[in-house]
């Protein structure tokens, strides 16, 4: 996986958390984009990778994720190009 940098285009607009973005090389010509939310005061609790759906996007599932980000480290795999 490449490294993870900050970015200012979190999609949860949170300003409990950290965001970072990535890709994971998946084959030679297949890259992953990978999201990533750190609580800057986050509780005794285990990331949370969260592979949504072939068809769904990062917009689908941001209450879920504002949920969630605000307890744990999330990391969010896009499956595909969306």
């Amino acid at each position: 996986m490449s490294s993870l940098v900050p970015s200012t285009a979190d999609p949860c607009a949170l300003d409990t958390c950290e965001f970072f973005t990535g890709y994971v090389h998946a084959d030679d010509d297949v890259r992953l984009k990978v999201m990533h939310w750190r609580p800057r005061h986050p509780k005794p609790a285990p990331p949370l990778l969260f592979v949504a759906g072939w068809v769904s996007s990062v917009n689908g599932w941001l209450d879920f994720i504002r949920a969630a980000a605000a307890q744990r480290p999330v990391y969010y795999l896009e499956t595909r190009e969306k």
